[in-house]
């Protein structure tokens, strides 16, 4: 998101020509969505709760990707007629079928799981409710623009394992590891899995020259639903499956070109 704002300042687009503009307006827009949230066909609406969503995976794509997403809802917004609503709808995906059908598969996954258990035995999360939501509304008036909910951290305050050390063992004893990192992630910055590189001796580092992304490697949802994410590079990609069906480390350290260039 930080990135992102510069960026959109340079685009000639309705939210502004500076950082400051760029911020007042899309704060504005949560508001008037908050207020008032588009309604889409279907029975279904987006509000600021759904920007939010919008602009905190703005790192896991390229910024023209958000650009065009926030001029389909600002279109929406001056103009609701029926076709720049149902853009929108198509835009975010928004469906009752995956809304119904689709929602414990999309957020009970694999992927939220390991997530999950990382982080509830990581830190000592409160158990207290009250703290917890407390905590969220501290956030969410200090950062509106990107506060997701309670969603990240309620889950821990029903953990039932007591927190323990996630690196039980040293990483000099680790004896094979493969890093990947994109060279302009926003999100993980590079500088940190050089860092396990360097603490790690016999492992080895995939960077992907050039890219702004968050993600490396292709996340697909089941029976092809929507939310599947395209890996950045079938360089780094195919780096994996050797180091994880053969068991094969590249030789060296190995610099990956992003795909499509």
């Amino acid at each position: 998101m930080r990135l992102s704002v510069p960026w959109l300042a340079t685009r000639a687009t309705p939210f502004g020509d500076s950082r400051e503009a760029v911020l007042a307006a899309l704060t504005q827009m949560r508001a008037d969505l908050t207020a008032h949230p588009l309604p889409l066909p279907l029975d279904r609406t987006f509000s600021g709760n759904d920007l939010n969503t919008v602009l905190f995976s703005v790192n896991n794509g390229p910024f023209e990707a958000l650009e065009q997403k926030l001029l389909t809802l600002r279109a929406a917004m001056d103009h609701p007629a029926f076709g720049a609503l149902l853009n929108v709808a198509m835009t975010f995906r928004v469906s009752p079928l995956i809304d119904v059908f689709g929602e414990h598969l999309l957020e009970a996954g694999p992927r939220l799981g390991w997530w999950t258990a990382r982080n509830c035995n990581e830190a000592g999360w409160s158990h207290d409710l009250d703290q917890v939501v407390t905590a969220a509304q501290q956030l969410a008036t200090e950062a509106p623009l990107t506060y997701l909910g309670m969603g990240f951290t309620a889950p821990c305050a029903f953990w039932p394992a007591a927190h323990r050390d996630p690196n039980p063992v040293p990483l000099d004893r680790i004896t094979s590891a493969l890093l990947i990192g994109n060279e302009k992630d926003p999100v993980t910055p590079l500088s940190g899995a050089r860092s396990v590189h360097v603490a790690i001796p016999d492992s080895r580092l995939i960077t992907i020259s050039g890219t702004q992304r968050h993600l490396a490697l292709p996340e697909t949802m089941p029976n092809g639903l929507p939310g599947s994410i395209p890996g950045t590079s079938a360089c780094a990609t195919s780096a994996v499956i050797e180091y994880l069906v053969h068991e094969q480390l590249p030789p060296t350290d190995t610099t990956c070109q992003p795909d499509g260039q």
